[in-house]
């Protein structure tokens, strides 16, 4: 693979353990680099209602490209959208203040929203929300339920 550079490698008992993996410095950077900007997913913990879940955050999104995005989706698949608008809590965090719209449904991902692209202020988040199980699937004229 061209982003590693060395691996060390032990054997014990006719098995190997990968010890160090030792990755090239420009991809470290570049991963540093696009992880800061934001553009590569991440899994963040969040309190709703006094219950901690786990939701990916997303690369931000204009909403245009959000309302594109969810079209597509939404054609195959049962899932709702809302946005929230994000509200200071103090210098360095802020609250989102989300109620689900449909409690048989739980927040899945968050996509930062800015108002044209290379302006990275965020004001607000979109939720995506999907049914908990069992979950329906559209497929063209006939409805599948997957327990």
């Amino acid at each position: 693979m061209s982003y590693i550079e060395s691996i060390e490698v032990i054997k014990r008992d006719n098995e190997l353990e990968i010890k160090t993996i030792n990755f090239r410095k420009t991809f470290i950077e570049e991963y540093a680099n696009l992880f800061n900007k934001g553009a590569i997913n991440r899994f963040q913990d969040i309190s709703v209602n006094g219950e901690t879940i786990q939701v990916e955050v997303c690369a931000s999104m204009t909403r245009k490209e959000v309302e594109s995005h969810i079209k597509r989706l939404q054609v195959n698949y049962p899932i709702d959208y809302q946005e929230i608008k994000k509200e200071k809590y103090n210098d360095h965090q802020f609250c989102l203040k989300y109620t689900r719209e449909n409690p048989f449904n739980e927040p899945l991902k968050l996509i930062p929203l800015i108002n044209k692209k290379g302006i990275n202020k965020v004001d607000s988040f979109g939720v995506i929300e999907v049914p908990v199980p069992p979950i329906t699937y559209i497929y063209a004229d006939k409805i599948e339920v997957q327990e």
